[in-house]
């Protein structure tokens, strides 16, 4: 599940007491200030604290839901100043959701794929450990990942970020057309005239639309015209905002501390600006960054429509057709668009409610209901900051989270929808196929962190890949992904599609996919199945057509590398660019591998200092893509210069 809380005990404590600290504290000093009765104040602590405690302890089983303690924070707030059976009311509705997500969660926990530990360190063969000093010990090259992975991490962020806006634009346009109709209708008795305004504000929003989704895709193939352009507006548009807050200031925000609303609304729209501009930030940046820009322009290979429907999240049936407009996975991941736009909307147009909810706080007295008499200047800004921190943010937060959650859900749900099997995908795609080798028993393994922080994710509407299939995608414009299925499946699982073949079988099919395949990716494990693959694929010659990803763990996998390149060197020892010394746990050291390639006789790995997550297993995937990297085009040192963007 994407929102995940790390440390989730230290973080529930911490805004326990700041809730203490900035929420109790100053509210009780402020009522005894005000004149309140001493024995109401006493007893009303005393309700807010036994609220409290029940609050914290639903908050620390809440260890997968970063939401339900955003969502605790109007609860506090609720109990230090409403009456104490709004805040029990409150408590309550809260244990019942937690309940209920917590039973959601126990039943998609079936799923949840094992990762290895790979902790153990296994010593290497002595044979293999003598050639360490061997004059005809293989070269090997270690990579760091991590540079690149960066700047890839932030132009996703931003891709994301505007396939939002795409999908805001896109549901308005919908809604624009019946909208004004209606309203047209029923209060001015004129329907011809909701229909033109209907069409004229619907084909304009559809144009804003068609805009962004040139530019998004520009961007996606690493145009650095479109990054310009983009860099450009983005900025216009970041001065206006500032200017249009400037000229809205009146000296009553100042008295009254609704300033801090129109300050909050600046920030919300200045952080939708820097979302959808970053990505064209980090291209003009790194625009002599030879490989993040060779990464990118790896996406040209896709056709225009194919680009389109990947880029707005759209999951489609292999085939094509008029029919497909139908299809169930077509209308999931249709949905999921859509709700993705909605939350973006709500987010978009959080600047102008803010400014909304602080002139209607100010006329409504909400403020000065738990004190008699009139606040004072300091007084009147702690309120507002109360209300800003406590109530709006948090509910501006879980609406998006949850909405967001709910699209992940149709997406992966229009993505089992789409799933085929390998025959008729063989048979309806002649291209050479890409086969997806591994231990059934790594079967959907679950990758690792997320790629974002949760906090972004309320301008990044962007699903976390699951799995390592699900990232091999981006082979999808090269051919075909095709893989053995486990003769235990209930149905195929989300991801490559499977082939079934009977238990004695097996072998001959995997053979004959090897010669015929453009790519085979391997993921790695010591498997008596897959250790009988990995050598057909060294004996046969197909090393330097094979990438081999490593499986995500939470420690060095230095012990399974090793002996991997063993078996694809024939026993032979591998020496580092840098110095002598087996690819092992003192050539990588800490570092995790997240996966490596054999070509012209040398190894190159790949390594990361965190744990291999979407991001990482993305770019591994397309800088050894030997579909556009082939061998006999960049030799293995190339790659180490490759990532420090020299040619």
């Amino acid at each position: 599940m994407a929102l995940t809380l790390r440390r989730h005990v230290i973080v529930v404590r911490v805004v326990f007491a700041l809730a203490f600290l900035f929420l109790l504290v100053p509210s009780r000093l402020m009522a005894v200030a005000h004149g309140a009765v001493i024995a109401r104040v006493a007893g009303a602590t005393l309700s807010t604290l036994l609220v409290w405690w029940c609050l914290y302890r639903l908050c620390r089983r809440a260890e997968r839901q970063a939401w339900f303690v955003a969502a605790s924070i109007p609860v506090l707030a609720m109990a230090v100043f409403t009456a104490p059976a709004y805040a029990w009311g409150a408590l309550a509705i809260m244990y019942v959701v937690q309940r209920f997500v917590r039973w959601c969660l126990r039943a998609d926990s079936v799923a949840v794929s094992r990762t290895r530990d790979a902790a153990e360190e296994v010593p290497p063969p002595t044979d293999a450990g003598a050639a360490e000093t061997s004059p005809d010990a293989t070269r090997s090259h270690i990579v760091d990942l991590d540079p690149i992975c960066a700047r890839y991490r932030g132009v996703l962020f931003s891709l994301r970020a505007i396939r939002a806006a795409i999908a805001s634009l896109a549901g308005s346009a919908l809604l624009a057309g019946p909208g004004l109709l209606l309203f047209a209708m029923y209060d001015f008795g004129a329907p011809w005239f909701g229909v033109i305004s209907g069409v004229v504000i619907t084909a304009f929003l559809l144009a804003v639309a068609a805009v962004f989704i040139v530019w998004q895709r520009a961007l996606w193939i690493g145009s650095l015209k479109a990054a310009r352009v983009g860099a450009a507006v983005t900025a216009l548009l970041a001065v206006g905002l500032v200017l249009r807050a400037v000229t809205t200031m009146r000296s009553d925000m100042f008295e009254t501390g609704t300033i801090w609303y129109l300050v909050l609304a600046l920030a919300v729209q200045l952080t939708i600006v820097f979302a959808l501009g970053a990505a064209s930030v980090i291209l003009l940046r790194r625009q002599r960054d030879a490989t993040l820009i060779a990464m990118l322009r790896q996406n040209s290979r896709h056709t225009w429509p194919a680009a389109m429907l990947h880029l707005c999240g759209i999951v489609t049936p292999r085939r094509r057709t008029l029919g497909a407009l139908v299809h169930r996975s077509v209308l999931l991941s249709g949905l999921a668009f859509c709700l993705e736009g909605t939350a973006f909307y709500v987010y978009f147009r959080a600047g102008t409610n803010f400014l909304q909810a602080g002139d209607r706080v100010v006329a409504s007295g909400v403020m000065l209901s738990p004190f008699p008499g009139r606040l004072s200047l300091l007084e009147a800004h702690y309120m507002n900051l109360v209300i800003i921190a406590a109530v709006l943010l948090p509910i501006l937060y879980v609406t998006t989270q949850v909405t967001l959650t709910l699209a992940d859900r149709l997406r992966n749900a229009a993505r089992g929808a789409a799933v085929r099997s390998a025959e008729d995908l063989l048979n309806e795609d002649e291209r050479p196929p890409i086969l997806f080798l591994r231990d059934f028993d790594d079967d959907q393994v679950a990758l690792g962190q997320k790629s974002l922080p949760a906090w972004s994710r309320v301008v990044d509407p962007g699903i976390e890949l699951a799995n390592l299939e699900e990232v091999m995608q981006t082979y999808a414009a090269v051919g075909p992904l095709v893989a053995i299925g486990r003769p235990e499946d209930v149905r195929p699982p989300i991801g490559v599609a499977r082939r079934y073949v009977r238990s004695g079988d097996w072998q001959s099919v995997v053979l004959s996919l090897m010669e015929s395949a453009r790519v085979v990716v391997v993921g790695t494990s010591d498997s008596p199945g897959l250790v009988w693959e990995i050598e057909h694929l060294r004996d046969r010659g197909h090393r330097d057509k094979s990438v081999f990803v490593l499986p995500p763990t939470g420690a060095g996998n230095a012990a399974l590398l090793w002996r991997t390149v063993a078996r694809l060197m024939s026993g032979r020892g591998v020496q580092d660019v840098g110095g002598t010394g087996t690819v092992g746990q003192r050539s990588i050291g800490r570092r995790r591998a997240v996966g490596m390639v054999v070509r012209n006789g040398a190894v190159t790995v790949f390594v990361t200092e965190r744990r291999s997550s979407q991001v990482e297993l993305d770019v591994l995937l397309r800088l050894t893509d030997p579909t556009y990297w082939p061998p006999s085009r960049v030799q293995p040192p190339s790659f180490a210069a490759l990532l420090t963007g020299a040619r």
